[in-house]
């Protein structure tokens, strides 16, 4: 059986680590790129089987990085699994127009990988799921896989996003100062980091709770040893 090769792809070293622990234990070969233009990058060449993508990254976030492999011809059409805090049904949504197969929690449970691992393996996950994008122009609609065929599947167009409406202040409201939705989309978005220094904070948890587990008994009696050594000459030299 071919290895199954993995791309991750997060701005944060400690989410790239557990994510790559997890898969590996699942003998996954892996390969990693902390931001989504080097991801775009890398994928000139490389040609994995499938993509583990950070939504919130500074410069191009997961949704944006998604949407230009979508778009072009020349890279390769593997599924994308969206790894976010958010898991609202508005924001799974979006992330599935836009091309996701999947999004999962972050930081992901070993279950949900090895689900997902599992689908790869039967062939089960969609590298592109346009027929859930809203029709746009004929000039912007998807061109689907006729089903049966092989090779990389063609390029991706995803439908464009409706402008949001906005809100019209009311007659006797202030021209000046931020709107109360405003105001709320400034805490959305606070909620939304914190949410993610939370789950950075668990997985580097988790990460450190595998490495001091994964000590040896060797090496903990040497420790316990050397400790030993040093309580016993620091009260010889009180004694002193």
């Amino acid at each position: 059986m071919t290895q199954l090769h993995v791309l991750i792809v997060d701005d944060s070293l400690s989410a790239r680590f557990a994510i790559q622990r997890g898969l590996e234990k699942l003998e996954v070969k892996v390969s990693t790129a902390k931001s989504g233009r080097e991801a775009l990058a890398l994928l000139q060449t490389l040609r994995p089987d499938a993509i583990f993508m950070d939504h919130v990254m500074p410069d191009l976030d997961g949704l944006e990085t998604l949407a230009r492999l979508r778009q072009s011809a020349h890279l390769p059409q593997v599924p994308v699994v969206i790894c976010s805090s958010n898991d609202s049904a508005e924001y799974v949504a979006q992330a599935r127009t836009q091309g996701a197969a999947e999004v999962i929690h972050k930081p992901p449970e070993p279950s949900e990988m090895e689900r997902i691992v599992a689908a790869l393996r039967r062939g089960n996950l969609s590298p592109a799921v346009s027929d859930r994008a809203a029709p746009g122009p004929a000039s912007e609609t998807a061109v689907r896989a006729t089903p049966g065929t092989t090779g990389t599947p063609p390029s991706f167009r995803p439908a464009p996003r409706p402008e949001p409406e906005r809100a019209q202040p009311s007659a006797g409201a202030s021209s000046s100062g931020p709107t109360a939705a405003a105001q709320v989309s400034e805490l959305q978005a606070r909620v939304a980091r914190l949410e993610e220094s939370l789950s950075e904070l668990a997985a580097q948890t988790r990460a450190l709770t595998e490495r001091i587990e994964g000590l040896s008994e060797r090496a903990a009696h040497k420790a316990a040893a050397e400790l030993t050594r040093r309580l016993a000459a620091a009260l010889a030299n009180r004694v002193d």
